[in-house]
């Protein structure tokens, strides 16, 4: 009978220690999930940070073309002001040696 109980006590050891491994491999698969988890987490947030730059992104780009319009409609009117500006120097310049030639 002895024998039999050896063998039962060491079937039971056998188990507990495979129980053991399973359960320590259980807790590796709980640990990978919970990084899984926060893994996952992160990259929502980096994902919704990134549509909130891209909207950012296109106002300005918005802005820019904006500008750039306003740019182009004030350098022709500055152009024409210049243009004016030198007809009047011409002018003043042609009147002063029309009528001071002394």
């Amino acid at each position: 009978m002895s024998v039999v109980k050896a063998k039962k006590k060491e079937v039971l050891m056998d188990t507990d220690k495979r129980f053991d491994r399973i359960e320590a491999k259980l807790d590796k698969l709980v640990d990978a999930l919970s990084q899984l988890v926060a893994v996952e987490t992160k990259i929502d947030h980096l994902n919704l940070h990134q549509a909130t730059q891209d909207k950012r992104l296109d106002v300005h780009s918005n802005r820019l073309d904006q500008l750039n319009t306003a740019v182009i409609k004030a350098g022709g009117v500055a152009r024409v002001l210049e243009r004016i500006g030198f007809i009047i120097v011409t002018c003043a310049v042609g009147y002063f040696f029309a009528n001071y030639n002394g």
